[in-house]
Formats: structure tokens, C-alpha cells, sequence
């Protein structure tokens, strides 16, 4: 059934002599803890207790300034209309700070010790014994169940994880007997209804979930994937028979993770960590045969190209990268561009984006009298690759005309009309 906490509030003058316990270890045998309670209590709570409240902030000389003590202080002075009522919480706390406690006190923290000691070692004996009944009940509720070797199609199945690793199915010819089942079991479990779908679990141990729906909930035709990073580079592949199965195995991961439908496109992730999120992208996103480019420099000139299938894809492998980069579409023309090294990105593009013999050309001078060309299919394509550049540089239309020049030095421009003009 569903439990339900309730906070009380003490109102700081409810108390008028406050008792405070500092309970030893409970004692090591039912029968004699009242009675060592008792003892301990006696002997050791009246300097513990002064101690104790001296820690707080309640001194010999007043309340020390910035402590628990005059935090309280604060709070029963709004409360009581603007000062501390005698007798209070906070005075009789005071008073103890400064004088210590009397013998009607020490015999009431006596008394208090002996009937803490009396509750907890009760409250906890109930507790064990409740438990273990508990326990007892779920051992024969499980061994009188039938087992089978995974989910079974057409009945309600209890999957459970007995041990690390140990996977258990339990079927059942109804949903009330299933759900009887486990409300007699205290291990963790994931149900699925006769169709296979993971309609719902519990358990403590998320790890012990995880490794439920690993053994249960995958199918290796599936054509749901959730995808991970388990380890530097140890990318894996999980298969499921429908979304909610591999939604359910999603949320439950505790590690770098992407969800991929049966299109191959990236429906949601889980970037705890970034870059493992581009590995798992990189292995499980790709298609040699795609259309759609992200091209990088990964390191001084060393570029590199990922093609893609699915335009949305290629998108978001885009956006989650940190180095320099563009975004290349179908016809070869730049989509996108980004990174913090503009170098970086037209090493990128004089790479990716080249068409040699071309019509369009950038030409420039990179060094003096080292001239070179730079060939493009269409003009939107050599325009992106000229305004990127920072040396001197002109832009060439297909009938030879200059149609644009860029760059600080006069003389480098000349050189180069020089040679290609």
C-alpha cells in the first residue's frame, strides 16, 4: 500500500526542559538493552549532554554570535513577539550551556536513556522479525511459482534478477495472478504483458533493472536500437521489439546512451558525457553510402568525413562536435559551418568542398609569388570558401571575369591577377 509522511512541526516553546540522549551502540542482545540503556544513560549523559549543547553555541558566558545556537535564538524571538521567553527552549537550553544540569535532570535523562533504549532495541526486533517474514514469504512465493526460459507470448510474465546476473522468468495466465506475485516478492522485477511490452517494475538496484531488460526485453530482429558507450570506445548495441521496451531500457541507463528508431534516425540521448555521445553517433549513425557529409580537421590538416543517410542525423552529429567543421548537403553545398579555429575550418573546406575543373575558382597567393586555384561546381560553394580566407585572394566567375577580390596586401592581388588573369 502506499505510505505516506507526515513532518510535525515543535513549536520552540513546547518544551521547558529539554532532554537530550546520545545513544551508545544498541546493545548486542535484546534481553538486557533496557537495562544497559538504563546504565549508560545514568553514568555518561549529564557530561555529554552539557558538552553537547556547549558545541551548539549555548555558552558559559551567552550565545556565541553566528552559531546554531543564536540562529534558534533568532527564530524564538520572531516567534514570541520579539524576545526569549523564560522558560523556553532556547532559555533552558541557555541555562544548561552555563550551569550545567541538576539532579532532577540528570534523573530524567536516566530515565530517558533506559526508555530509548527500551524503544529501539523493540522497534527493531519487530522490524527484523517483520522483515524476515517478509523474505520468507517471497522465497516460497517464488519457489512455488513456474519458471520459463524468457518471456512467453500470450501470458503475463514477471521478469526478476535473484542474485547478480541470475535472471528468472515467472508466466502467468492472468494479470491478477501476476500482479500477485508481486506484491509477495521483495526482489526486483520488470512485468510485461503478453505481448512482450515492459509494462511497468521495481526494484532498488537500477543496475539490477538494466540487467533484467538486457535478458528480457531485447529481440535480436529488433528495430528499435539503444545504443552505448560502456567504457572508452566500447560501443554497444541493444535490439528491441517496440519503442516502449527500448524507451524503458533508455531511461533506465545510468551511462552515455542514444535511442535510434527503425528509420536509423536519432530519436533522443543522453549526454553525460559528450564525447562519448559523438563515439556512439560515429559508430551507430553512419552510412558509407550516405549523401549527407560532416567533414572535421581533427588535429593539423588531418580531415575527416562522416557520411549520413538521414539529414536530421547528420545534424545533430553537427551540432554535438567540438572541433572545426561544416555541414555538407546532397549537392555538395555547404549547409553550416562552426569551430573556433577559422584555419581549421578552411583547411576543412578546401577539402571537402573542391571540385577539381570546376568553372568556379578562388585564386590566392599563400606566400610570396606561391599562387594557387581552387576549383568549385557553383558559385554559392566558391563564395563560402573565399569570404573564409585571410590571405589575398580573387574571385573567378566561369567566363574568367573577376568578380570579387579580398585581402590587405595590393601587391599580393597583383601577383595573382598576374598569373590567372
Amino acid at each position: 500500500g502506499e505510505r505516506k509522511q507526515h513532518a510535525s512541526t515543535i513549536h520552540p516553546r513546547s518544551w521547558t526542559i529539554p532532554i537530550f540522549i546520545f545513544a551508545f551502540p544498541m546493545a548486542a542482545r535484546v534481553g538486557g538493552a533496557a537495562a544497559t540503556g538504563a546504565l549508560v544513560a545514568g553514568a555518561v549523559a549529564p557530561a555529554v549532554v552539557v558538552a553537547g549543547v556547549q558545541a551548539m553555541g549555548f555558552g558559559a558566558c551567552g550565545i556565541v554570535a553566528g552559531s546554531t545556537a543564536a540562529g534558534w535564538m533568532s527564530s524564538a524571538a520572531i516567534v514570541d513577539g520579539g524576545g526569549v521567553v523564560a522558560g523556553g527552549l532556547v532559555a533552558g537550553l541557555q541555562s544548561v550551556g552555563a550551569a550545567g544540569l541538576g539532579a532532577g535532570t540528570m534523573v530524567g535523562v536516566a530515565a530517558g536513556g533506559a526508555a530509548l533504549g527500551m524503544l529501539v532495541v523493540g522497534g527493531t526486533a519487530a522490524a527484523a522479525v517483520a522483515l524476515n517474514a517478509r523474505i520468507q514469504r517471497c522465497r516460497e512465493c517464488r519457489g512455488h511459482a513456474e519458471q520459463s526460459a524468457g518471456p512467453v507470448e500470450g501470458q503475463w510474465t514477471v521478469a526478476t534478477e535473484e542474485g547478480v546476473g541470475n535472471v528468472k522468468f515467472y508466466p502467468f495466465s492472468s494479470e491478477e495472478s501476476s500482479m500477485k506475485f508481486i506484491k509477495d516478492i521483495t526482489v526486483a522485477f520488470v512485468r510485461y504483458d503478453p505481448i512482450g511490452k515492459d509494462i511497468g517494475c521495481w526494484g532498488l538496484n537500477p543496475w539490477a533493472l538494466n540487467t533484467i531488460r538486457t535478458h528480457a526485453s531485447q529481440r535480436h530482429d529488433g528495430e528499435w536500437k539503444v545504443v552505448t558507450e560502456e567504457g572508452c570506445g566500447n560501443v554497444k548495441f541493444y535490439l528491441f521489439h517496440c519503442e516502449e521496451n527500448a524507451r524503458s531500457f533508455f531511461n533506465g541507463l545510468l551511462v552515455a546512451c542514444i535511442l535510434v528508431g527503425p528509420s536509423g534516425r536519432e530519436i533522443d540521448h543522453k549526454d553525460m558525457n559528450p564525447w562519448a555521445v559523438n563515439t556512439i553517433r560515429t559508430y551507430a549513425l553512419q552510412n558509407p553510402a550516405g549523401n549527407w557529409k560532416v567533414v572535421t580537421e581533427e588535429g593539423c590538416g588531418n580531415v575527416k568525413e562522416y557520411r549520413f543517410d538521414i539529414a536530421e542525423n547528420a545534424q545533430v552529429f553537427f551540432d554535438g562536435l567540438f572541433v572545426a567543421r561544416i555541414l555538407v548537403d546532397p549537392e555538395g553545398k555547404e549547409v553550416s559551418s562552426a569551430g573556433q579555429n577559422p584555419w581549421a575550418v578552411s583547411t576543412v573546406r578546401t577539402q571537402a568542398l573542391q571540385k577539381p575543373g570546376g568553372p568556379w575558382k578562388v585564386a590566392t597567393e599563400e606566400g610570396p609569388g606561391n599562387v594557387k586555384s581552387y576549383d568549385f561546381d557553383v558559385e554559392e560553394t566558391a563564395r563560402v570558401f573565399f569570404k573564409g580566407l585571410f590571405c589575398s585572394r580573387i574571385l573567378i566567375d566561369p567566363s574568367g571575369k573577376e568578380i570579387d577580390h579580398g585581402g590587405w596586401n595590393p601587391w599580393a592581388l597583383n601577383t595573382i591577377r598576374k598569373t590567372v588573369l
